[in-house]
């Protein structure tokens, strides 16, 4: 994961994308200041984009190498919230890229659309049928 502009707390975005795969074990998820070149089916790049995202999006994903989190945009979005809900935001939209590798959108789930909007928390993480594709992927969780 880049670093992202001085609004955020790497470590808090961090905390928030990890909160949204709570049906891993801690010694299967880590974060790493590293950029992989390429990336395996469990490797991913959270890249900061600077500027603004096409139709006001906050994040895009155009492959494992290149998941994007707009910062700025997810900034001008939401600046009038207090520092901990950019954060979560923005942990919740770099899940989000991350999980158009396995699915597209749909309700109850981080994949909702519009995830920065945080519409309840019944999204804030993967559903069980995102888990069980997480899981072909990734293998058996225990």
């Amino acid at each position: 994961m880049e670093d992202p502009p001085n609004e955020f707390i790497k470590e808090e975005v961090i905390k928030h994308l990890r909160n949204s795969f709570p049906f891993l074990p801690k010694d299967r998820f880590e974060c790493v200041n590293k950029k992989f070149t390429t990336c395996k089916k469990n490797e991913f790049n959270i890249t900061y984009h600077e500027g603004e995202g096409m139709w006001k999006e906050c994040g895009h994903y155009w492959s494992n190498e290149n998941c994007e989190v707009y910062y700025d945009q997810i900034y001008v979005n939401y600046k009038d919230l207090s520092n901990p809900m950019l954060n979560k935001r923005a942990g919740k939209v770099a899940a989000h890229e991350m999980g158009h590798s396995i699915s597209g959108h749909h309700e109850k789930c981080v994949m909702i659309p519009n995830i920065p909007d945080l519409p309840s928390d019944k999204c804030l993480q993967f559903c069980k049928r995102c888990e069980k594709k997480w899981e072909k992927i990734l293998g058996p969780f225990d």
